[in-house]
């Protein structure tokens, strides 16, 4: 076999790795796009994975979470007691669902939303234009409000003590109110909307005092019952508690406490 003079070799060698390596080159490229397809399913895997990871995460970590766990507002929701002796708690507040009243600010629960606006809009019918000037209240609300009338009563000479005791039978006292719970409304009228006794010679207080129990309401407080409920009487204050407690509590004159618990105004 003849030899191929080295100075002809190497150039050939050079070329044979030179067509080697354009060639895996050439393959590699023609790859590509399967490479890529594959790519993509592996990203969308992964997403899918990593979705799901973080929402077991997520779940992990809202059940080893230190708040509170959310509260059944199902059960005898509407006859929640709230008052100087039974404060509400604040994931009660956190878990109500609150809607606009006639896409005003004023806000209810949302399971008493038909009831409100049914109201409202007979009320009308009948010639008598009901304006509810205060719905559900934050803590932050009432505690201004609370605290800038016991600044008022302490202005005009009372210790801070008497001030917020004589404040409490007007304006309760934060986390007592029950416009804490979105069932609560003040009503007035155009007419008249100043919240003291005189609305009790009104046609709107005439109204409501002979329709609101149709409507699932009672008036909340009521003169004679001051000494259980602890506060004053206020005509404007209306409660929901469903039409047949409502009916219930009318006809036989009580106050919710009472309703509640017959024991509350039985004397030792």
């Amino acid at each position: 076999m003849k030899k191929i003079p080295l100075k002809v070799a190497i150039p050939m060698l050079l070329l044979f790795f030179y067509l080697l390596k354009h060639l895996s080159k050439t393959t590699i490229n023609n790859k590509m796009p399967i490479k890529t397809t594959q790519q993509n399913i592996t990203t969308y895997i992964d997403s899918k994975f990593t979705s799901k990871e973080v929402k077991l995460n997520e779940q992990k970590n809202e059940h080893n979470s230190p708040a509170e766990p959310a509260l059944d507002l199902s059960a005898s929701w509407n006859l929640i007691l709230v008052n100087y002796n039974h404060p509400i708690d604040n994931n009660y507040i956190n878990n109500i669902v609150l809607k606009p009243i006639n896409k005003s600010k004023q806000l209810v629960d949302e399971r008493i939303l038909n009831y409100v606006n049914q109201m409202l809009e007979d009320s009308k019918k009948d010639g008598i234009d009901l304006l509810v000037c205060s719905g559900f209240r934050s803590i932050k609300r009432q505690t201004w409000l609370f605290n800038t009338q016991v600044e008022r009563e302490m202005a005009n000479g009372k210790s801070r003590e008497a001030a917020e005791e004589g404040t409490a039978s007007w304006i309760a006292r934060p986390y007592t109110s029950e416009h804490h719970t979105g069932l609560a409304l003040d009503i007035v009228t155009p007419s008249y909307q100043t919240l003291n006794e005189g609305f009790f010679e009104t046609d709107a207080y005439t109204w409501l005092k002979a329709n609101c129990t149709k409507y699932g309401f009672i008036i909340r407080y009521q003169a004679g019952k001051e000494e259980i409920t602890k506060v004053n009487p206020e005509p404007w204050h209306v409660r929901f508690v469903g039409a047949e407690c409502a009916d219930a509590i009318k006809k036989t004159n009580q106050c919710l406490e009472e309703y509640l618990d017959p024991t509350t105004n039985e004397k030792p």
